[in-house]
């Protein structure tokens, strides 16, 4: 590895190391995230029900206790609808437009939660290959300097040049198609948790504006 990163030049290959590494924890990360904060059918239904009685009873405290012992996306994202909700009584809404802009929140919401570093993650596949083609000029700027001091009678002092260049490039695009590659994938599996978690959403939205007066009262 040391050999390899002297071959290519510390100056981009140690950007590119780095770039790697924040690569691989982000993709780690977000896998994590969804096999463990995102529930499925059985555990978001058992959520939902949950929290309705704590909306019938206006228990704002237990509520966000229930949410801070169990936290995900749905803690997460009912905190957010809460957090809007006590927002929007500062505006003369009526109901139903309460309604829609809380079931707009928590799709928002609920996209920026599975969302979070997936642009990072998509950057780094940006930016590797470019890194590694910085690397290739400035490879082959040092192989025609020891073209232009040398001649070409020392092909190991052009070759120097040559190997940097080519190391550089193989280890951008190396760093690059996984990012660009997760990133894809998990573009894709955000868009079908988005689908799948909404209906419950819709519950507790709807819940909560059934329960508005009560759980107003209840916090006044």
């Amino acid at each position: 590895m040391l050999e390899w990163i002297e071959k290519g030049g510390y100056n981009i290959m140690i950007p590119l190391l780095i770039l790697s590494v924040i690569a691989v924890a982000f993709i780690i990360e977000r896998i994590w995230t969804f096999n463990r904060r995102v529930p499925n059918d059985v555990r978001a239904k058992k959520y939902v029900d949950d929290v309705i009685p704590f909306l019938k009873i206006g228990d704002r405290e237990a509520l966000f206790r229930y949410l801070n012992e169990n936290q995900g996306l749905f803690s997460y994202v009912f905190s957010q609808i809460i957090f809007k909700y006590d927002i929007l009584l500062t505006e003369n809404l009526s109901k139903e437009q309460v309604r829609i802009i809380l079931l707009s929140t928590s799709e928002v919401k609920a996209r920026n939660y599975l969302e979070e570093y997936l642009s990072i993650l998509n950057m780094i596949g940006v930016i590797s290959p470019l890194l590694g083609l910085l690397g290739t000029i400035f490879g082959m700027i040092n192989s025609f300097a020891a073209i232009s001091q040398q001649g070409v009678g020392d092909p190991q002092a052009v070759a120097k040049g040559i190997n940097e260049a080519f190391i550089t490039t193989a280890t951008g695009l190396t760093i690059a198609i996984p990012s660009v590659l997760g990133y894809g994938i998990f573009r894709r599996y955000v868009e079908g948790i988005l689908e799948r978690i909404a209906p419950f959403e819709n519950i507790f939205v709807n819940e909560f504006i059934r329960s508005m007066d009560v759980f107003k009262k209840a916090n006044d």
